[in-house]
């Protein structure tokens, strides 16, 4: 895997101000995280570096985007998913892949309404 051009980099801190992007949250970022994950098929445009895919994240966010619990519990991971998607996460927990493709959705969608997506390059 590649690592991600600088540029792309600084510009996705500009556009977060560098904190993490997870509603709800207000700890500093630690890393860029991709809402549509490789390992779970990539981005719908097949853009998977491109900023519309790419949010600041703290570790434990960075690694839900990833489908993963990280240093927390399954129930700490699902409780995340409640807060973020509301009823329907009760369905997607139980698959997977669905619930990578709603989360990365959603968290798009969040991201779409607070930056303003008018200066980004178009995806390649």
């Amino acid at each position: 895997m590649k690592p991600l051009d600088p540029a792309t980099r600084a510009l996705v801190i500009e556009l977060d101000g560098g904190a993490c992007q997870w509603p709800g949250c207000e700890h500093p970022a630690t890393e860029i995280a991709h809402l549509h994950s490789r390992g779970m098929g990539g981005t719908p445009d097949g853009a998977r570096d491109h900023p519309t895919n790419l949010m600041c994240a703290c570790w434990r966010h960075a690694r839900y985007t990833d489908g993963e619990t990280g240093d927390g519990s399954w129930a700490e991971y699902a409780d995340a998913h409640y807060r973020l998607l509301g009823r329907q996460a009760r369905h997607l927990l139980v698959h997977p892949d669905r619930l990578a493709y709603a989360r990365a959705e959603h968290l798009r969608g969040l991201l779409a309404a607070r930056r303003s997506w008018a200066d980004l390059p178009n995806p390649t």
